[in-house]
């Protein structure tokens, strides 16, 4: 892209732009785009990181300096999500004082996967959410697990 933008004289995001997947458009996989949202995407992050007066102003700095420069771009990123839905978990309850050991196959990486995984238990187990106890994920106790990005653990972890 940047050597396609550097020939024809555009900014690389121009021509990054010209090249984004539209909706119903077939990737190389055969995968039909149906729900690609990328264009408007690109558009929000365009108006409300204000790219283009970033992209004036680095333009500037750089025809008034000769030896210092400074970039600016944006990007995409498409990866394709393999989903066999299989996300285990192992529930103890300890009878003595009614706690809740849960663990489960996603990782938790700050989309509150946790918190998530504990709200269920307790409303499945009708007891206090301060009973529950997740636990980290585990191979050997909860194995066999799919990949938990793309929002996918989030999604298997009450099912």
């Amino acid at each position: 892209m940047e050597h396609v933008a550097k020939t024809v004289n555009k900014h690389p995001i121009i021509i990054k732009e010209l090249n984004l997947y539209e909706k119903h458009q077939t990737d190389p996989y055969g995968h039909d785009m149906k729900d690609c949202t990328i264009r408007e995407l690109w558009r929000r992050l365009k108006d409300t990181a204000e790219v283009d007066g970033r992209v004036r102003q680095v333009d500037a700095f750089n025809q008034d300096n000769l030896w210092k420069k400074r970039g600016i771009t944006i990007t995409t990123n498409k990866y394709g999500m393999l989903y066999f839905g299989t996300h285990t978990a192992n529930v103890s309850i300890y009878a003595r004082d009614g706690s809740v050991a849960v663990s489960q196959g996603g990782v938790e990486m700050g989309q509150g996967l946790y918190t998530k995984v504990a709200q269920g238990v307790a409303q499945a187990l009708g007891v206090p959410l301060d009973n529950i106890k997740v636990r980290p994920n585990q191979g050997i106790i909860t194995p066999n697990n799919i990949v938990s990005g793309g929002s996918v653990a989030s999604e298997c972890a009450m099912q």
